[in-house]
This record gives C-alpha cells, sequence and structure tokens, in this order.
C-alpha cells in the first residue's frame, strides 16, 4: 500500500468524488491528514512508527566521599559558584556540556540548611591546574566565606520533545539486563517512592512520568543579510571578490529562509551527535518565525572576467543570554583590537546561562548555473559544485552557536564586524578553526515544532551510572512533500483514513452525516485495532495498602 502523502490525499479526493484544484484546495486536504496523524498520536500511538532512544542515568556524588574530596565556595559573583578540590582527588567536574541542566545541587550552607539548585552550565578557566565552576539558576546570596558540602544529583531524565508514549518495559544496557517497568506518578507517591535523601539506591526497577518543562521561544524571525567586506571603500571592485563577504560553495547557491531555536543541555556523544557533529540538546524551544528569503538572483556581484558569484549570507538571531542577565558586562561587547573571552573584566557568569542557538535552514531554489567557471582564487568552479542537491521545503539543521562568542567569518574581516548570536554562511567547507559546521544542512536532523518535554523519575536512584534504552512514539513531523510517507503502520492506515476523512466532510461545512459515519467506522477501526495489538505492559500490579515502604525492602538495594 503507497501510504504517501500524495497518495492518501489522493485517497481523500476518491472517496469524496472531488479532483484537485491545485495547490489551495491540496493544502487545505493536507490540513486533514495533519489534524487526522495529530489525533491519532494522541489516541492511538501504537499505530505511529516507534523510535529507538537511549538515556544515561548517573549516580549521585557527594562531597568529601572517598573518591570526591572537594567542596563549593561562593564567588564575586552571584549566579556562579567555584569548587575547590583538594591536593591529590583525581575527581573534577564534567565540563562536556552533558551536565547542564541536568544536574541539581543540594548545598549545606554554614548555617546547616541545605539549599537547592540547578546547574545550568559547568567549565574551567583552562589555567594549569584549572579552577571549576558552575553557574546555577537562581543568585546564590549567602555572604559567608566558608567552603561548603554538596551533592550532586540527577533527579530526573528526559526523552525527546513531544514524545506520546513510552513503549515499555525499559531495558538496561548492562550484564543484568534489568527491565524497568512504568508505574503510575500517584502510585509512586503513594509509595513513598520520590526519594528525596536517596535512602535506597541500585538497579532502577520502576519508572514514572512526572513535570512538564518548556524552553523559551524565540519571538522575532532571525535578520539575514549580506555584509561588505570593505567597508572603509564600498567601490572597490578591484579585488576578485568585490565588495561582499561572497559565497564560496561547494553547496550551491539559491533561495533560502532560516529560523532558530534556543538549545540548553548536551546528549552524549555517543548517541547525540549529529553528521555535522553537532550534540543534540536535552532541550529545545519551539523553533523563532521564520526569517525573509534571501535569494542569491539578487544578492549577487560580478568578477572580474564578466561571470557572477553570489553573497555570504549573515544570519542574526535575539539573544536570550542578554535577557537573562548572563552578560552582566557594563560594557556590554567589547570591540577591542585584541578582543578575549570572556572581556577581560567582565563578570564570570558572561556567556554562561548553558544555552545555545542552533540555526535552520529551508532551501526553496537550486541556482545550478550561478558560481564563477574559474581555476582561480577561492572560488570554487560551478561544474564542481553541489548541485543535485533537493529544495524539499523542510528545515534542516545548519549550525550552532554560543550566544555570546563573535562571529569568526566577521570577526577576522580587514573592518571588523563586532557581532554575536551571528553566524557568515558561506556555502564552505567547516570551519577548523572554530570548529562551527559551514558547510551543507544536515538532513538527520529536522526541525521539529517542540511544545514540552515530560520528565521521568527512576526507583531506586541509581548506585552507579547505567544506560537505558527506550522505545518511544513521537507526535509525528509535518508532511511537506508528496513523497513524505505517513508514519502509520499498515494496519492502522485504514482507521486514519476514516478520521481524515471526517475532518473533510467538515471541510465541506455542509456534510455533518458524513463526519458523524467516518467517525464511528474510525472508533470501529481502532477498536479492532487494539484488539489485535493490545498492550498490557502498563498494568500495574495490585498492592494493598499500608504493605511495607519499598525503602525497606533488603536483599537488592543498599539503605543509606
Amino acid at each position: 500500500m503507497d501510504t504517501s502523502l500524495k497518495a492518501a490525499r489522493q485517497y481523500l479526493f476518491n472517496d469524496r468524488s472531488w479532483a484537485s484544484t491545485g495547490k489551495t484546495l491540496n493544502a487545505r486536504v493536507d490540513t486533514c491528514l495533519l489534524r487526522a496523524l495529530r489525533d491519532m498520536s494522541g489516541e492511538v500511538p501504537q499505530a505511529l512508527m516507534p523510535e529507538d532512544f537511549h538515556v544515561n542515568v548517573r549516580k549521585s556524588i557527594e562531597s568529601g566521599s572517598e573518591d570526591v574530596s572537594a567542596n563549593l565556595v561562593k564567588t564575586t559573583d552571584l549566579k556562579v559558584l567555584q569548587f575547590v578540590i583538594a591536593a591529590g582527588s583525581t575527581w573534577v567536574p564534567m565540563t562536556d556540556g552533558t551536565w547542564d541542566g541536568l544536574i541539581h545541587i543540594d548545598i549545606t550552607d554554614p548555617d546547616g540548611r541545605i539549599r537547592r539548585r540547578q546547574s545550568r552550565e559547568w567549565w574551567s578557566d583552562g589555567a594549569v591546574p584549572p579552577t571549576y565552576y558552575v553557574s546555577i539558576d537562581r543568585p546564590w546570596y549567602d555572604t559567608g566565606t566558608t567552603a561548603m558540602a554538596f551533592r550532586l544529583h540527577q533527579p530526573e531524565f528526559f526523552l525527546p520533545g513531544n514524545t506520546t508514549k513510552v513503549l515499555t518495559p525499559l531495558r538496561l544496557y548492562d550484564e543484568s539486563e534489568q527491565l524497568v517497568g512504568q508505574i503510575s506518578s500517584g502510585s509512586a507517591r503513594r509509595s513513598s517512592l520520590p526519594d528525596i535523601n536517596q535512602r535506597v539506591t541500585g538497579q532502577p526497577m520502576d519508572f514514572w512520568r512526572d513535570r512538564l518543562f518548556q524552553m523559551p521561544t524565540p519571538t522575532e524571525a532571525p535578520r539575514v543579510s549580506s555584509i561588505r567586506q570593505n567597508a572603509n571603500n564600498p567601490n572597490d571592485k578591484g579585488s576578485f571578490f568585490g565588495v561582499y563577504l561572497p559565497w564560496l560553495g561547494p553547496v550551491q547557491e539559491g533561495a533560502f529562509e532560516f529560523c532558530y531555536t534556543y538549545g540548553w543541555g548536551r546528549r552524549e556523544q555517543e548517541w547525540g551527535e549529529s553528521v555535522a557533529h553537532l550534540n543534540d540538546p536535552v532541550w529545545e524551544s519551539a523553533p523563532s518565525p521564520i526569517s525573509t528569503l534571501f535569494d542569491h538572483s539578487v544578492e549577487m556581484d560580478m568578477n572580474k572576467d564578466g561571470t557572477s558569484h553570489g553573497r555570504a549570507i549573515v544570519i542574526e538571531c535575539s539573544n536570550l543570554e542578554e535577557m537573562l542577565d548572563f552578560m552582566g558586562d557594563p560594557l556590554g561587547v567589547r570591540a577591542d583590537a585584541l578582543p578575549t573571552y570572556p572581556p577581560s573584566g567582565a563578570p564570570l557568569r558572561y556567556g554562561r546561562s548553558g544555552l545555545r542557538i542552533r540555526i535552520y535552514v529551508r532551501r526553496t531554489e537550486v541556482y545550478a548555473t550561478h558560481g564563477p567557471n574559474t581555476t582561480a582564487g577561492a572560488l570554487i568552479q560551478s561544474t564542481h559544485r553541489m548541485n543535485r542537491t533537493e529544495s524539499d521545503g523542510k528545515f534542516y539543521l545548519l549550525t550552532e552557536l554560543s550566544p555570546l562568542d563573535r562571529e569568526p567569518v566577521l570577526a577576522a574581516m580587514t573592518v571588523p564586524a563586532y557581532r554575536v548570536s551571528a553566524f557568515a554562511w558561506q556555502g564552505a567547507p567547516i570551519n577548523t578553526a572554530t570548529g562551527q559546521n559551514n558547510l551543507l544542512p544536515d538532513p538527520s536532523r529536522q526541525l521539529r515544532k517542540i511544545t514540552g518535554y515530560y520528565a521521568y523519575r527512576l526507583w531506586p536512584l541509581p548506585d552507579k551510572d547505567y544506560d537505558l534504552d527506550v522505545s518511544i512514539l513521537r507526535q509525528p513531523t509535518e508532511l511537506v512533500n508528496d513523497n513524505d510517507q505517513v508514519p502509520v503502520t499498515q494496519d492502522g492506515f485504514g482507521a486514519f483514513m476514516e478520521l481524515a476523512l471526517a475532518y473533510m466532510c467538515r471541510l465541506d461545512g455542509v456534510d455533518q452525516a458524513g463526519e458523524v459515519k467516518h467517525r464511528a467506522l474510525y472508533r470501529l477501526a481502532i477498536k479492532r485495532y487494539r484488539s489485535l495489538h493490545g498492550d498490557n505492559n502498563g498494568i500495574v500490579e495490585n498492592q494493598p495498602w499500608g504493605s511495607a515502604s519499598p525503602v525497606r525492602l533488603l536483599g537488592l538495594f543498599e539503605e543509606g
């Protein structure tokens, strides 16, 4: 059975005895299909295609323990704490981004009160030996100078945004292959499973869904433009490149639109690294509005030999770092002759919110004949360019930025352009000096419109670091092209079409009887589907009231 968007649309037309009249009607019918898909993802998630996911959960770390000899002290910055690590200790915090946001800190202050903070970013100053810092979600106002004990712990783990169902049980990836079953949050609380004081540790056996977390969403579209390479002499056309920063290739020139998201935290490189060597974030916001179109048929310059070349695209985004007060520098972004990062005299929290800007691009045109056909200079021959790339109308990940880092291409120009939260895309190979991806949009990282992330908790708390294998169902990505496959199983496709037909009847505006009929057929279809694919994995075993608390179980776990 053909389950493409085009085929599904044609099924609806045939059933209603309609004929397509063009893009406008097709778009309205596609909306019916998308609504049906979203409804099924919530009502019958088993009918959607599952995805495999891998989660790493970490054991808690206690200051002063046998393998951790360290304390925390306040700094001159209210949003930054510093680690004091004893001489000879081999323990250091993780600074690769995998702790950012996920690790919480319980701090015993000089008065003996335990204060709780969520980490934002972990880093070292790069000195020899290095000093380690962590920025926190709320200021630390204590004025004491005493070194403080701490506990670092991961109270919850997160699955990808828009996860609609977890196919239980989970499985530990170790020699035990322990299964981890899902229970309800109410059962967990009645059984006192949320273990604040970490009284019980061991191999996780149960998990449950907890709070919903949402990232702030950018509200302004990115600004796209070309930029003059020689601002001192805008009429200078003597150079091969002309007056604008050029498009180098081999990415083919075309027409592009952009949007961006905010990301926080990083998944482990083992599972979360993209083709462009960018680690997926733990949390990502919904996308910004879409930029204006940047068209190389308009944004172009002439070469000395009479051929033409397009201009580089400068994408500028809003800076959430500033809005969250993680700049803290009264002088703003410094335009020194030899700037440092962070700028000299800037507070410790400068650029340490943990947030990243992720830029996505959509190609709407490919100009295969553009670009100089020459071997001179840095511009690549047009015959060697990537002329076979698709313009499929989908947004793919282009690059990731630290909000307060200067754009390296612009900063290196003869007349430096001091810009942050910006990216100069020249379509050129990866910049080995900065590590920024400057090559191709990543087709393995299509933009998803994330609405939120559910947190999940484990019992007992892990006694060591564990890897979990998970199968999940997610809200599907939008269907854009005719050949996009509807992510519904073959035996669930009939129910999907009946629900889409119900929405088609509503589209008519007058066929209420047809809508009622197709919804009734949809109910019968999903009833048959559930009878064939019933899943009792979510059933919770009965437990009498007043039974022994799980924290008293012996033999399997350790009690603190």
